[in-house]
């Protein structure tokens, strides 16, 4: 066993290969079992000098799709960041989509359907830890025509002056879409934290456009006040190679007391067998440290694996 891994871990693995070599007409586990994942090696430093750079395995991830029937498939991603003793599950759920219905149902570990988070950079941007949401929980989504409305119910940890308190929270989202563009509402509804997030991402011809914010709002007992902002763009200047630009910032007090700002650009080169390269020169800001510097440079492998549900865009998840 892997230190640090969890016996489940390997239960639920076993379970989902096993399931799928167990399910009927053999022949066909190919369509049955869909395997995907990604190594990704990564170096940054600083462009002072005194500072020391780094160079790590940032993430590891092996994922797989078992189709269980034409409406339930099972999922799992398994993935070590930096410390790659330490395998956790970053999603593990299953999905049910009636034949011919506009429903979808979901349930497990998974990233509930809050804000857009697209990076087509190496690093995130600052407001990704304050509005991503990856918990156990429940999910139903209801499509018809350009809309898609859903929620997600789960548990949410708040910190109350040292003492935790577990709530019952309600993740809302609607999106249009329409061509290239494709529009989301959404928020979280608890009694500790609610906030709104409005985003928004386009096409226009090779650019690609990423625009999001948010921000807390004052409703029954809440004490979040977050708030922040991203803009990105990605233009493709071959099928081999595209360029990345991005700006965004984070405050703690509705938009009035900024934390940071980070300013980021970067190229990405697609090679042979689903290898890709990519740089980013990248500025952060803070409130209460000095602006500093950073070059980083990755070199990964990936296949990509289209898991249910929703997936933030990264260079790693297209």
């Amino acid at each position: 066993m892997i230190p640090g891994a969890r016996p489940a871990a390997y239960s639920l693995a076993a379970l989902l290969l096993g399931a799928a070599i167990a399910s009927p007409a053999a022949a066909g586990l190919d369509e049955k079992l869909q395997l995907g994942g990604l190594v990704s090696l990564d170096h940054t430093s600083g462009l002072d000098a005194t500072r020391n750079p780094d160079l790590s395995l940032s993430q590891v991830a092996l994922g797989a799709n078992v189709t269980l029937s034409k409406e339930v498939l099972a999922s799992v991603l398994l993935k070590a960041e930096g410390d790659m003793g330490a395998i956790f599950f970053d999603q593990a759920m299953a999905s049910l989509h009636p034949e011919g219905s506009p429903w979808t149902f979901l349930f497990g570990q998974q990233t509930l359907n809050h804000g857009l988070l697209s990076t087509r950079l190496i690093s995130d941007p600052e407001i990704l830890p304050e509005v991503e949401l990856s918990l156990p929980g429940a999910a139903a989504a209801y499509a018809w025509s350009a809309f898609s409305a859903g929620g997600g119910v789960a548990i949410l940890e708040s910190d109350l002056d040292g003492s935790v308190s577990k709530d019952y929270s309600l993740v809302p989202n609607l999106d249009y879409t329409a061509g290239d563009l494709m529009v989301r509402v959404s928020g979280v509804f608890s009694r500790y934290r609610t906030d709104a997030d409005l985003a928004l991402s386009a096409a226009f011809g090779g650019l690609l456009v990423d625009a999001e914010s948010f921000s807390g709002l004052s409703v029954w007992d809440s004490r979040t006040r977050s708030s922040g902002y991203y803009l990105g763009a990605e233009y493709g200047l071959t099928s081999f190679v595209s360029l990345a630009l991005r700006h965004d910032g984070l405050a703690s007090d509705r938009f009035s007391r900024w934390e940071a700002f980070r300013y980021g650009a970067g190229m990405t080169l697609t090679l042979k067998h689903d290898l890709f390269a990519a740089c980013e020169y990248g500025y952060l800001d803070g409130r209460d440290v000095p602006g500093g510097h950073r070059i980083a440079l990755q070199i990964g492998l990936k296949s990509t694996l289209e898991l249910p549900g929703f997936q933030r865009k990264t260079l790693t998840q297209d």
